[in-house]
């Protein structure tokens, strides 16, 4: 299952998508990112802020198994990864 995840993730390395985020407490974040590295146990996302700031973001695949991450290609349209 995380071997299937990390090749569709290495598949989209580079490309715009929405990262969507359940923070806690029914607050769901959506944010554009760009997937930057995608490694062993975790993946690296940089989400712009604005024009000027950019953060880092990582997760691991269990994040997205449990749907706490989800994540959207804005190319497509469609959901990246689901278990």
């Amino acid at each position: 299952m995380v071997a299937k995840m990390r090749k569709t993730l290495l598949r989209n390395k580079g490309q715009e998508v929405v990262l969507i985020c359940d923070v806690g407490r029914n607050v769901i974040s959506r944010e554009k990112a760009i997937i930057t590295e995608v490694y062993r146990s975790i993946f690296i996302v940089d989400v712009y802020r604005d024009e000027n700031r950019i953060q880092r973001k990582s997760f691991s695949y269990a994040d997205l198994m449990t749907k706490v991450v989800e994540i959207c290609i804005l190319e497509t349209n469609t959901m990246l990864v689901t278990p």
